[in-house]
C-alpha cells in the first residue's frame, strides 16, 4: 500500500513491510504486516489496515497502539508492551474530495449524491473510487469504480444506484466526478455516505454526506358517525378524528371551529421510524352544535393540508315526545314542541 505525503516523512524512515513479497514486481498482498521501529510517544494512535478490492469494495480493520515511556517500563516490569504490526494508510496534501454535507429526499424519489475529486499539482493516479454507507459505526460498500476493471454496484443497491457521469463507465474512464444517483429512496437509506478515492502515490482521500429520507404522511379526517345524537345527560363525545399517518418528521394537527370543544392528541412511533399523529375533537352535542363547521389543519414540512366537515346533530326523543310527534303528524301539525336540545330529529 502507499505511504506518501509530507505528514508521513518522519514515519517512512521507521516503517517497513515485514514480508518481502509485498515489495516484489508482482507482489503478494495477502500479508501486509508492517514493522514499526524506534517507537515514539507521538506514534500512539489507532492504525487502520484497509484493503481496496474489486468488485467487493473496501475491507478494513483497526489496531490501537499504546507506547510506554522508558521510565514507566523500568519502574513497572510487568508492563510489557506488545507492538502489533499494522498497515498505515494516509494521503498527500495536494488532493481533496468535494461533497455536499447534507442531502435529503422523500421516500420513492431520487437524490443526487455529489463527489468531485480535486487533483491538484502534482496530479496523482486514481486507482479506485469506493462509495460506502456508514451507519451505527458500520461501513457497507455501495458502489465501486475502477479504471481497469469497470463499475460494480453491490446488493441491495444494484437496481437503485448508478453513476451520474457516463464517462465513469467508459473503457478508458474519467473518475474525477463519481457522483451517484440514488433512485426510489427508502427509509432504510438514511445514513452517512462516504466517497473514498484510492490514489497513487498520495494514498486515500475521502469525504462524507449525510442523507436524510422524509416520508410524506397520509392524512384524512372522519366523522365518528354521520349523525350525532344529543342526549339529555349532556355527555361529551368524540365527533371527528383527524389522522396523519406514517410521516417523517411527524405532522402538527390543529383545529379551526366556532364550537366550544376540546382536542386530544396522540403520537405513535412506528417500527420503520415514521410517526402517526391522531387528534380527536370532543364536544357536548347540543342545538348550538348542529350545522357547525369543523376544520382539521395538518402542517407537514411547511405544507398545509385542510379538511372540513359539517356536524349533523339530532335529539334523543323521550317516549312523551315520540307519542306527541305521531299524534300531530296525523293532523299535519308542523309546530312541534321543542325537546331538550331545541329541535326534533330531522328538523332544524
Amino acid at each position: 500500500m502507499y505511504l506518501f505525503g509530507e505528514r508521513l516523512r518522519a514515519i517512512l524512515e521507521r516503517v517497513t513491510f515485514k514480508q518481502a513479497a509485498v515489495r516484489h514486481r508482482t507482489p503478494s498482498l495477502e500479508d501486509t504486516t508492517i514493522m514499526f521501529s524506534n517507537l515514539r510517544l507521538s506514534d500512539e494512535a489507532a492504525y487502520i489496515c484497509e484493503y481496496t478490492t474489486f468488485p467487493a469494495g473496501n475491507r478494513e480493520n483497526m489496531v490501537n497502539l499504546t507506547v510506554f515511556a522508558p521510565s514507566l517500563l523500568s519502574s513497572s516490569p510487568s508492563l510489557s508492551p506488545s507492538l502489533s504490526p499494522v498497515l498505515l494508510l494516509s494521503a498527500g496534501d495536494g488532493q481533496s474530495v468535494q461533497m455536499d454535507s447534507i442531502k435529503s429526499g422523500f421516500v420513492g424519489s431520487q437524490v443526487e449524491l455529489r463527489c468531485i475529486f480535486i487533483n491538484s499539482n502534482p496530479p496523482v493516479k486514481i486507482s479506485q473510487v469506493t462509495w460506502q454507507k456508514f451507519l451505527n459505526g458500520t461501513k457497507q460498500n455501495v458502489a465501486i469504480a475502477n479504471p481497469s476493471l469497470g463499475v460494480s454496484v453491490l446488493p441491495p443497491f444494484k437496481e437503485r444506484v448508478t453513476f451520474k457521469q457516463a464517462a465513469v463507465r467508459h473503457r478508458t474512464p474519467s473518475l474525477e466526478d463519481t457522483t451517484i444517483m440514488f433512485s426510489n429512496l427508502r427509509l432504510s437509506d438514511e445514513a452517512a455516505y462516504i466517497c473514498e478515492y484510492t490514489t497513487f502515490p498520495a494514498g486515500n482521500r475521502e469525504n462524507m454526506v449525510n442523507l436524510t429520507v422524509f416520508a410524506r404522511p397520509l392524512t384524512r379526517m372522519t366523522l365518528t358517525t354521520p349523525t350525532i345524537v344529543a342526549r339529555p345527560q349532556k355527555r361529551k363525545m368524540t365527533v371527528a378524528t383527524c389522522l396523519s399517518a406514517n410521516g417523517k418528521p411527524p405532522s402538527v394537527i390543529k383545529w379551526d371551529t366556532r364550537l366550544k370543544g376540546e382536542a386530544t392528541f396522540q403520537e405513535t412511533q412506528n417500527a420503520n421510524g415514521t410517526v402517526t399523529v391522531r387528534s380527536n375533537y370532543v364536544v357536548v352535542p347540543s342545538r348550538e352544535t348542529h350545522k357547525q363547521k369543523l376544520t382539521c389543519i395538518v402542517t407537514y414540512n411547511n405544507e398545509r393540508i385542510t379538511d372540513s366537515v359539517v356536524l349533523n346533530v339530532q335529539c334523543e326523543l323521550s317516549q312523551f315526545y315520540h307519542s306527541y310527534f305521531h299524534v300531530n303528524q296525523s293532523t299535519n301539525q308542523s309546530n312541534f314542541p321543542k325537546g331538550k336540545c331545541g329541535f326534533w330529529a330531522g328538523f332544524t
